[in-house]
């Protein structure tokens, strides 16, 4: 994908951020509204180092472990994605 195509897909995406409390009273933090054509591995990859904690990619969303809330919309809003 080139820069101009990454630059579409992410001014196209609306980031719809919630959490759910799973098994155990854990906590995750999903992402969901990604452009079709973006690629999510290396974002997603990005995303974990940037909040120091795992997850993953699952049918067009990103999954993170944990309460993330506060640090993903700045890191988001910087890459220019829209929040719903």
């Amino acid at each position: 994908m080139g820069d101009l195509d990454r630059a579409l897909a992410v001014e196209s995406s609306r980031i719809k951020i919630r959490q759910e409390k799973r098994r155990y009273g854990k906590i995750v933090t999903i992402l969901e509204g990604f452009d079709e054509s973006l690629d999510l591995e290396p974002f997603a990859r990005d995303l974990k180092r940037f909040v120091g904690a795992g997850g993953t990619v699952r049918e067009r969303s990103v999954e993170l472990q944990g309460d993330h809330l506060k640090a993903v919309r700045p890191w988001l809003e910087d890459r220019g994605f829209r929040l719903a």
